[in-house]
């Protein structure tokens, strides 16, 4: 009758085969026990079932895969990122002369005693048309801030349009 030299890793729970004639410097670690071919073939055919078992027992799909819901909902990277990055120079230039944010960081055109009427909108609609006239009589450059009037236009329409979305509920803090 042949011998297998059999290595025990952990509990028992799992067991590598290695012939008499093979090198055992990989199962330096173990403790290794002999037993016969038959039981060792035994062996591994028990342990592989207990591996097929336990597999065949798991999910298919464990984890499921994030969905994302966009249908319906803004495409925003659709909005020219250089355009965006100049109405944000705009929008840092009003904070550092403290037009925002708010005592609880509300951007100041969204606090209640400036958001609760249209006619509060008025205020951005006239810097807006100041800077229209400027680029209409050919300045381009804002003196006060060093940015475009272009860039001041964008940034002073979107606050508008801010404050009408948060107006209408679309927007919540």
């Amino acid at each position: 009758m042949a011998v297998t030299e059999v290595a025990g890793i952990g509990h028992g729970v799992g067991f590598k085969p290695v012939k008499d004639d093979a090198p055992s410097a990989e199962l330096a670690f173990t403790t290794p026990i002999k037993i016969s071919d038959e039981d060792a073939d035994l062996l591994l055919d028990t342990i592989a079932a207990r591996v097929e078992a336990k597999e065949r027992s798991r999910p298919i799909n464990p984890a499921p895969v994030a969905q994302h819901h966009s249908a319906g909902k803004p495409r925003l990277l659709l909005v020219p990122p250089r355009a965006k990055a100049c109405v944000a120079r705009v929008m840092e230039f009003g904070e550092s002369k403290g037009y925002m944010p708010g005592p609880d960081g509300t951007p100041n055109y969204l606090l209640p005693g400036k958001l609760d009427t249209v006619e509060s909108d008025t205020s951005w609609l006239e810097s807006a048309e100041r800077h229209i006239t400027a680029l209409a009589a050919g300045e381009t450059i804002d003196p006060e801030s060093g940015l475009p009037h272009l860039d001041h236009l964008a940034a002073n329409a979107m606050i508008v349009i801010e404050r009408r979305e948060y107006r209408k509920g679309v927007y919540r803090k």
